[in-house]
């Protein structure tokens, strides 16, 4: 198996005391057992917390690492874990895991006996997430695994990566130490309290955007972030004293939150995203608070011809191929039904790769200026409805397909 030498680093963070925590996403409030539970963090069971093979169709036998990556104006980066298992007659087979939420990808490299010390090369190690033309390249080196990762968005920016391997892939271990500024929680006080939902304001233009939060007993946290630009996907990390640490890293996007809790029910802190500078983020506690309304799409099609779903995306976002499974889904079931796809940014290249990995047509927009993508347009009725951005997490996407499926039961006619 590609898989160096364990290089297991100390928890040193310590267990907060049990909380009742319940989250607010839009009109609905969700108790805390159901969402910790999708995520994979029970309250009030430490042994809960541990991913148990399988992880999606692996079957043990996994090897984890911890990777973070670098962005500028954060510190720490973007952390998240990987599982590797060695597949029968040579190869391996990796997922990248963000909460319960797990991306495939390619690992490649190779090993020697006694590869990283001091009497050999170091070994090469690598991950690709082809369909989006990410890529990852690092060498094991006694002190871990060095590299750099290469995304593919709107232009191609390139990021250091680091990694070590982990003694077992426990969510504490995505931020094993108390980073720096953090203050610690006197003896017996109770710790500041990040659950339930935040209105937050980046930057100096104050952008609007909103944040669920869940902590644990055991200080894993999950986080839902939505912007004016859509969702950022499900953030997970952890709680140190006063200070929030929440990543995310969906193949294309390398996203970090840092949130230092102030007095009664405010925080500050920093958002980091690849490919765009770090912002300050100003947060006042908010189970009220709206996610930020998207621009009008441009360009949809009048109502009143058949029922057709109409879909804006970028080729270079997971929440694209994303939305893409949702919606293909649906239009395979009806025959009465059509279903479009439009790449509203990329260049030829990145649209041929992302149809074929996704299995779709998709044309190319004759405009690009739409900033909110993946946006759904469900055209052909007497009332054309909008659902969009759709989201990365689970739990949000859940809703808005049921929603879809709603919406084409009212609108396919039966036997369609």
């Amino acid at each position: 198996m590609t898989a160096g030498d364990s290089d297991a680093r100390p928890d040193r963070s310590t267990a907060m005391g049990k909380r009742v925590v319940v989250v607010t996403i839009g009109s609905v409030v969700v108790f805390a057992t159901l969402v910790l539970s999708l995520t994979g963090v029970i309250t009030g069971n430490k042994g809960a917390v541990r991913r148990a093979a399988p992880i999606g169709s692996m079957e043990g036998g996994l090897t984890w690492y911890r990777f973070e990556v670098a962005l500028p104006g954060a510190s720490p980066g973007a952390a998240f874990l990987m599982a590797v298992e060695a597949v029968p007659g040579g190869g391996n087979k990796a997922v990248i895991v963000n909460g319960r939420e797990e991306l495939p990808v390619t690992w490649t490299g190779r090993t020697d006996s006694g590869c990283g010390d001091d009497r050999k090369a170091a070994c090469e190690f690598g991950f690709d997430v082809p369909a989006f033309g990410t890529r990852a390249a690092f060498e094991q080196r006694p002190q871990g695994l060095f590299g750099t990762l290469q995304i593919q968005t709107k232009s191609v920016s390139t990021l250091p990566i680091a990694g070590f391997r982990l003694s077992e892939g426990l969510p504490e271990m995505r931020y094993p130490q108390a980073p720096a500024g953090a203050t610690e929680t006197r003896a017996g006080a109770e710790p500041p309290d990040f659950n339930r939902r935040w209105a937050l304001r980046l930057g100096d233009a104050a952008t609007p955007a909103v944040l669920d939060i869940a902590v644990s007993s055991t200080d894993s946290a999950v986080g839902a972030l939505v912007t004016a630009k859509g969702d950022l996907g499900q953030l997970a990390g952890r709680q140190f004293g006063d200070t929030l640490l929440l990543s995310n890293f969906d193949g294309v996007r390398a996203v970090a939150l840092r949130l230092k809790a102030g007095a009664s029910d405010v925080a500050t802190g920093t958002l980091a995203v690849s490919g765009e500078p770090a912002v300050a983020v100003d947060a006042t506690r908010d189970d009220d608070a709206v996610e930020p309304a998207a621009p009008p799409i441009p360009d949809a099609t009048p109502a009143g011809r058949r029922p057709e779903i109409l879909v804006w995306l970028r080729p270079w976002e997971r929440a694209s191929a994303e939305a893409v499974a949702l919606v293909k889904r649906l239009g395979d079931r009806h025959d009465g039904l059509d279903v479009t796809f439009v790449a509203v940014e990329g260049d030829v290249e990145a649209v041929k790769r992302f149809a074929a990995a996704t299995g779709v047509a998709v044309r190319r927009a004759p405009r690009a200026d739409i900033p909110v993508t993946p946006v759904v347009h469900l055209l052909g009725t007497n009332t054309p409805e909008r659902i969009g951005p759709i989201a990365s997490s689970a739990v949000l996407r859940a809703v808005q397909g049921k929603r879809l499926e709603e919406w084409v039961a009212r609108a396919v006619p039966v036997g369609h």
